[in-house]
């Protein structure tokens, strides 16, 4: 774990789902902030979502097309290269299928559509595409429209690949940045309090001291792997409910993202999907990356599997 990273591939293509919202919005704007950096492409994804799919209303599809023309044409005025995509279909599922078909490096969402929708993004649409995405996926608050930086960046890890694979996209998203950057890296002791028999306080004390050591020591091991010239790196170990510290943090430190992994170690009690990194994109006061490992079989998702 001590040897530095490979070098980051570059970013050539950002898929961005849209809804018209102003959490889509936000997401349009971070995606544009990126994408003028490195250069890259922006595919504008917008789903309808009729029953049937086969028979989306000529006036339906033609409104739908008008309007993401029209936010296509605002990114390109910012210099980037945009087109747009309209497909009818489950949103998630859509979105899955242009990222293959361009070969997306990332994903970038808002975290909620509009009220009146059937579905709200975040808790339905955004988290399944969080969860069936090959690519790293940044959900946007439409309040952090107009903030988009990434100076500071808070990386939740426990030491999984997943939470490697976080912090290197992370990284990835701020290459090419002048100036130097910040990189935080969190672990969160989360000892579970269910044992089963009596356990005395100093038992319980002594296994969070060693936990804490272990990691203080493992952190070390990672900040090595990054640090750099432009990359000052930090590393913090604090005890609570993983969830809450990381979001708490982030605000205290004015973390401009907070980079997840979507599943933790499997021999944890908590996956961090449907529990903290859920958690985390409802109440971090930033943008969240999320990361799965690719092709791991407890995140793919199939429409049976999630339909209504």
């Amino acid at each position: 774990m001590g040897d530095q990273p490979a070098a980051l591939p570059s970013i050539a293509s950002i898929v961005v789902a849209t809804d018209f919202s102003d959490g889509a919005a936000a997401a349009i704007d971070w995606a544009t902030v990126i994408a003028l950096k490195h250069g890259a492409r922006i595919e504008l994804v917008h789903a309808i979502d009729a029953v049937p799919l086969t028979s989306v209303p000529l006036d339906v599809q033609q409104q739908a097309e008008g309007r993401l023309g029209e936010q296509a044409a605002e990114v390109r005025k910012a210099g980037v290269e945009a087109v747009g995509t309209c497909r009818p279909g489950r949103a998630w599922k859509v979105v899955a299928d242009v990222e293959r078909e361009v070969g997306a490096d990332f994903v970038v969402i808002g975290s909620r559509g509009r009220t009146s929708y059937q579905r709200l993004w975040l808790g339905s649409v955004a988290d399944r595409i969080v969860r069936t995405a090959e690519v790293p996926v940044l959900t946007v608050h439409p309040e952090d429209a107009g903030k988009a930086s990434l100076r500071t960046v808070l990386v939740a890890t426990d030491f999984s690949e997943e939470s490697l694979l976080a912090a290197d996209a992370a990284l990835r998203l701020t290459t090419g940045l002048a100036g130097e950057r910040r990189l935080i890296l969190l672990h969160v002791c989360d000892l579970p309090m269910d044992y089963g028999i009596a356990v005395s306080a100093n038992v319980i004390a002594q296994a969070r001291a060693d936990d804490e050591q272990r990691a203080r020591a493992e952190l070390d091991r990672l900040a090595e792997r990054y640090r750099s010239d432009r990359l000052h790196v930090d590393t913090m170990v604090v005890a609570g409910y993983p969830a809450t510290v990381a979001q708490e943090e982030a605000e205290a430190l004015g973390a401009d993202l907070v980079a997840v992994g979507t599943h933790g170690r499997s021999g944890l009690q908590h996956l961090l999907l449907g529990s903290i990194a859920e958690r985390v994109l409802h109440h971090a006061p930033c943008p969240v990356l999320t990361v799965r490992r690719p092709g791991d079989p407890r995140e793919t998702d199939t429409e049976e599997a999630v339909s209504e």
